[in-house]
């Protein structure tokens, strides 16, 4: 019979019109060789992409404003070069060439060359994905048969999963990007041996013989507008859901709870799609499931910041996320829609996905950027924003095409065993690192203070190594850490702070958290955190805070500060009267840390000195001693980082670390003891 259903078959989807190709489709190793392709092409731009953003931005915090470095972000725009005709070169070829130079980037890269080519790298290496991608969808829906578009969103979420495990077994560090020790060698290690599958199964399926899929269906043309919602879901997963310390620190959370839930539903979206529920979760129901569940996270996240119920909220949102994915993938893989529609498609998600990139971005430098000031504090709402237009894009989509019928995946025993496996790792690593603080408990107590710049070193690169050297050989009690708020995706989402502790087993306290897109100020501390608290500072300009965490030390309690003052005179002499009010205010002994972008001669610093005591000054220095300098670590000639106590301690010794370059400023420590 016509309509007959085979006996234990499942249904196809009435609504389909994709014909089902399976006997057309090359055989099972050439699956398995294009799901490998996906799940490392995807890695590899995941890596490669993030780390654009973070030599873009990074080079652009060198002059503190806009400069051309900017135009690398416009790589993401690359599929629009098949509007200008480059697919008449064949699609094939296209996967072929892009796809070498894409590992090669990805090779050169791990390296670590100088940053100007560290970003031309990366740029190429987002372009050749640009190009790489249009042409290997149109070539994907030949296999698989009606499974094809499930089966790509299946190696999609691998290839995110895998990056997952990389982050966390390197405490949210890639270790394929930073390695595994201070010798970036061992990135190099772990990247080659990923990219000589990823040739070796280009080239295999390249060679393998292939017949196009022919259609005579008639199908409504693939309309690049809807490429919004697709911009928006990478552009929402790239500053938030696909990374838990981002999360985290958003709302203050646990990160090893959020890692451990995200690795569980990316883990688990991947086995499920090897059971029965694969057919709901691809249907209608499924995609109105997680489009809701999408919208309660980020509405919880943007304006109810509740910890654990974000966490969790957008835990759930991330295992829904490829469903969404799924929606645009089958309809990009309809029978008839051409490379180009692909490619147009393509462009205009690049085009939403660099101005909302831009867009939260200034919401963290809107003082330096002109005409920026209306991005002020509004984090969430451009989030939110994002949001409504993925929504609007997923359902745009769906009214205008039918899901594909959920045929069981390809190669399920591989895609089993790598969904276990992102469980496994991500679980893993919060065993691997933790925090054991253990109080030496000398008589007298070693502080420190480091602006770290955001990460970034005097070459322009994110090194952690190089910021932990010179904390590693004080090994301080309390540390007070400057522009330690990394969580964003313009500082390639890593969380430093962290990092550090777990080195040095320390407790942890930041302020605030990263949706304020405010510079964050850190304390470190070996001993116990009674008390706890964030000041916001009065500012004209950016916003500043300080931070306070008490310990126990010798019986009594001791309260440690931790600033970064504003840049402007205006700005520091209203948040220096305001310090003072909060310190009178506290009848604790205190310690005050930070970068105070105040000369020793200022007035600004004279009246912190009236009640607090200059610890290079009580060592014996002179104030304007050029030992004393801290800025810039490369030519010190200013000091502006100081380490202030209070009148009942005596300074042992106080120094600055000089000729160490993991940040713009140079690090100061000192011992302290009771008079």
């Amino acid at each position: 019979m016509k309509n007959e259903i085979k006996k234990g078959s499942e249904p196809m989807d009435k609504k389909s019109s994709q014909p089902d190709i399976t006997s057309n489709a090359p055989a099972g190793r050439t699956t398995l060789f294009v799901v490998v392709i996906t799940v490392l092409a995807f890695l590899f731009f995941f890596e490669t992409s993030r780390e654009l953003l973070g030599a873009t931005y990074n080079m652009n915090l060198a002059t503190m404003s806009i400069n051309i470095s900017v135009v690398s972000i416009f790589a993401f725009l690359a599929p629009f070069v098949y509007l200008l005709g480059l697919g008449r070169l064949g699609t094939r070829v296209l996967v072929l060439s892009s796809g070498i130079i894409l590992a090669v980037s990805r090779v050169v890269m791990g390296v670590n060359p100088a940053i100007t080519v560290y970003l031309c790298v990366a740029v190429i290496a987002v372009i050749s994905f640009g190009i790489f991608v249009p042409a290997f969808v149109a070539q994907f829906r030949q296999y698989s048969g009606t499974s094809a578009p499930v089966t790509f969103v299946c190696a999609v979420t691998i290839a995110a999963g895998a990056d997952l495990v990389f982050r966390a077994l390197g405490d949210t560090f890639d270790i394929t990007v930073y390695g595994v020790t201070a010798h970036r060698i061992t990135a190099l290690v772990l990247v080659l041996p990923l990219v000589a599958i990823f040739v070796a199964a280009l080239l295999l399926w390249y060679k393998a013989p292939t017949e196009p899929t022919e259609t005579h269906e008639s199908v409504p043309p693939s309309r690049a507008l809807f490429g919004v919602g697709l911009g928006t879901l990478f552009f929402l997963y790239s500053a938030l859901l696909g990374y838990p310390n981002n999360v985290a620190r958003w709302v203050d959370g646990s990160y090893p709870l959020a890692v451990i839930l995200f690795g569980i539903a990316i883990g688990g979206f991947v086995l499920a799609l090897l059971t029965s529920a694969r057919t709901w979760l691809t249907s209608d129901k499924g995609l109105i499931t997680g489009s809701i569940l999408a919208l309660l996270a980020f509405v919880v996240l943007a304006y109810f910041p509740v910890p654990v119920l974000a966490i969790v909220f957008s835990a759930a949102a991330l295992f829904f996320f490829p469903v969404l994915l799924h929606n645009t993938v089958c309809y990009l893989m309809r029978p008839g829609v051409t490379v180009k529609q692909i490619a147009a498609f393509m462009t205009t998600a690049a085009v939403v996905l660099v101005i909302l990139v831009l867009l939260f971005a200034f919401t963290l430098t809107w003082a330096f950027v002109p005409g920026m000031g209306f991005l002020r504090g509004q984090a969430g709402t451009i989030i939110m924003v994002a949001v409504l237009l993925s929504l609007l894009g997923t359902f745009a989509v769906r009214h205008h095409s039918s899901l594909s019928p959920s045929s069981p995946i390809p190669v399920r025993n591989l895609a089993a065993v790598l969904g276990i496996l992102v469980i496994i790792g991500t679980c893993s690593s919060i065993f691997i690192y933790q925090s054991h603080p253990a109080p030496e408990g000398e008589d007298y107590l070693t502080v420190m203070t480091y602006n770290i710049h955001q990460g970034y070193n005097t070459a322009g690169k994110i090194n952690p190594w190089e910021i932990l050297e010179p904390i590693t050989r004080v090994n301080p009690d309390i540390l007070a850490l400057q522009e330690s708020d990394m969580n964003r995706l313009t500082s390639t989402n890593v969380d430093i702070v962290q990092w550090i502790a777990h080195k040095l087993d320390m407790y942890i306290y930041f302020g605030p958290e990263t949706s304020q897109q405010i510079y964050g100020v850190a304390i470190l501390s070996k001993f116990p955190l009674h008390y706890t608290e964030t000041y916001y500072l009065t500012s004209i300009e950016d916003q500043r805070v300080l931070v306070r965490a008490d310990i126990q030390w010798k019986g009594q309690p001791l309260s440690i500060y931790a600033v970064h003052a504003g840049l402007s005179e205006e700005d520091r002499t209203s948040q220096t009267a305001e310090i003072r009010d909060i310190l009178l205010q506290n009848a604790n002994r205190k310690v005050l840390m930070g970068d105070l972008n105040s000369l020793p001669n200022s007035k600004q610093i004279i009246h912190l000195v009236v009640m607090l005591n200059d610890a290079w000054t009580s060592s014996g220095c002179p104030p304007m001693d050029p030992l004393g300098y801290t800025s810039s670590s490369l030519e010190p000639q200013t000091r502006i980082d100081y380490i202030l106590v209070s009148k009942e301690f005596a300074v042992r010794h106080c120094e600055v670390i000089r000729g160490v370059y993991g940040s713009d400023h140079l690090p100061v420590w000192a011992e302290i003891e009771i008079a």
